[in-house]
């Protein structure tokens, strides 16, 4: 095999660098790049079934003269038992062209106004929500360390999330004898 080139179906560094430090267990010699694409979903995908979906058309979208493609999308999800009635979480979907690889991150809780405000005004993101009710005074907080980072006091990343999510999905493909066929 020739020179290992990865597309990321985004250009946000930290879901970029993300990649680059999984793929580097896996490919040492692998291109990592992040080409800009449309989820095709809300700003704030609000189910399972949205998030996933806009994974898929990120790593589909991105297919371009690589080997694999990377779709990443973080999303809400209701979950049971939980304060605010979500969990906030991120999908991977890995393509190499002919079916679909997944992963999902570990799942957190923002606080209640954000989710509110989430649910009231669709054209806001989780990012935008936690901007206006002054959580945070980064605009794009999800292309640094996240407010997951704010709320872990620093031990946890957004980058940390992704990292996550991508090894989920790999480990489909390092483990094909147990996934023979990708959806």
């Amino acid at each position: 095999m020739g020179l290992m080139i990865i597309n990321v179906g985004s250009k946000n560094p930290t879901k970029v660098g993300a990649v680059e430090e999984v793929m580097k267990d896996y490919f040492p010699d692998a291109v990592v790049q992040g080409i800009e694409v449309d989820s095709g979903v809300s700003c704030q995908p609000k189910s399972i079934g949205e998030t996933m979906h806009g994974a898929d058309r990120r790593a589909r979208l991105a297919f371009q003269d690589c080997n694999l493609s990377i779709g990443l999308e973080s999303g809400m999800i209701r979950a049971a038992r939980t304060k605010t009635g979500y969990l906030i979480t991120l999908f991977c979907s890995i393509f190499d062209g002919q079916g679909f690889y997944v992963g999902m991150s570990s799942g957190f809780e923002v606080p209640q106004d954000v989710i509110d405000m989430v649910l009231k005004d669709h054209t806001i993101d989780i990012s935008d929500a936690l901007h206006l009710a002054k959580y945070t005074e980064e605009k794009r907080i999800g292309y640094g360390k996240g407010f997951i980072h704010v709320l872990t006091k620093g031990r946890v990343s957004r980058q940390d999330l992704v990292v996550q999510a991508v090894q989920m999905a790999m480990l489909q493909i390092e483990n094909k004898h147990w996934y023979p066929s990708p959806p």
